[in-house]
């Protein structure tokens, strides 16, 4: 049976997807949508599962599976619709636009054959009007490729993101992670 090895990357690579990601984070707090979908391969699959609270010996059910009930479960067509809709002013969750800040933090990257596998903690504040904040605090593992275009880049395969929060409070979750 063959051994599912993942291997440690260099400092440059680890400093090159760590860039990648916050530059992905700025782009996302500028709202340069379009840029930011550029970042996404086209098969990409875009997860965030739901959590629950259970007891200790139930621990590894928190998070819901692949085949559960999640809050976001999107492929590219489905996140370039979502920013078609922004775009138009008419997505009523985003009137007025949310004001975002993305955190990025502890990035930890392994390499398996060709690809990344990148696990890293997240902060993203979300502000409307005047009064209405949000904070979303949790993780995301991220699938990364090489960029196909040999620019040196990087593309987002898959993303899946675990928020902390079992209950989330704001009155809709319209933004990206």
């Amino acid at each position: 049976m063959a051994e599912d090895h993942e291997e440690s990357v260099d400092m440059a690579t680890h400093f090159a997807i760590s860039q990648f990601l916050y530059r992905e984070a700025e782009l996302l707090d500028d709202r340069d949508f379009r840029g930011w979908m550029t970042c996404f391969s086209e098969d990409v699959h875009y997860w965030m599962p739901h959590r629950t609270n259970r007891p200790p010996r139930e621990r590894a059910r928190e998070v819901s599976a692949a085949n559960e009930l999640a809050i976001y479960d999107e492929f590219h067509q489905d996140l370039k619709a979502r920013v078609a809709k922004i775009e138009t002013g008419k997505a009523w969750a985003e009137e007025p636009p949310s004001r975002t800040r993305h955190f990025v933090s502890n990035v930890r990257v392994t390499r398996k054959d060709a690809d990344f596998r990148v696990r890293s903690n997240i902060l993203v504040i979300q502000c409307r009007n005047d009064l209405d904040e949000h904070l979303f605090v949790g993780e995301r593992f991220d699938l990364l490729r090489s960029d196909p275009e040999g620019s040196g880049g990087f593309r987002i395969a898959e993303r899946k993101i675990v928020l902390d929060q079992a209950t989330l409070r704001a009155p809709s979750i319209s933004i990206f992670f």
